[in-house]
């Protein structure tokens, strides 16, 4: 009994302050069924945002004819910059900076949301013996930030206002 009172009560405190485990996102019934369209269908991202909306049970279709909603990925960049040198040229510091563009239209191709820029970025000490550019470390980032970009993604075409702009698309 006495482990399950601060059991009970931490509980209450979790669900009170809006937390819920990370899993599925509460998804519009418009974007059930949604249209894909990337600059190819075989990079890390357009395979990572397949299999998020597949985890979310959003069905691709196979042509924007075929779908209520079109969903456009575009402009993904990976760019670095040199933020400091160490004093005896031993260590640099670099910002990898990770953005991505995308916009939302309904089936008429009436732009619905956006374009809007999502941006990650992370900050990397390299050593003078070490190249940037074929660093697994480097790598591990960009797909590190690739991976938080479908996130952010999702959060906003299953945010409220997303719904409400989708629903209003559709009744005009």
């Amino acid at each position: 009994m006495r482990r399950i009172v601060p059991l009970i009560i931490l509980i209450g405190l979790l669900s009170a302050c809006g937390f819920s485990p990370r899993g599925k996102f509460p998804v519009s019934s418009y974007l059930q069924n949604l249209y894909l369209q990337t600059s190819s269908n075989f990079t890390p991202l357009s395979q990572s945002i397949e299999k998020t909306l597949a985890e979310n049970n959003i069905e691709l279709a196979s042509a924007p004819d075929n779908a209520e909603i079109i969903l456009k990925v575009f402009n993904e960049q990976q760019t670095n910059s040199l933020i400091t040198v160490g004093a005896n040229q031993e260590t640099r510091q670099y910002k990898l900076n990770y953005s991505l563009q995308f916009s939302l239209y309904n089936k008429q191709n009436k732009l619905i949301l956006g374009p809007r820029t999502i941006m990650e970025y992370r900050t990397q000490i390299i050593q003078a013996n070490q190249l940037l550019d074929n660093n697994s470390e480097t790598d591990q980032l960009y797909e590190s930030m690739r991976e938080q970009a479908v996130i952010d993604l999702m959060y906003q075409l299953t945010a409220k206002d997303t719904h409400q702009l989708i629903t209003k698309s559709y009744e005009n």
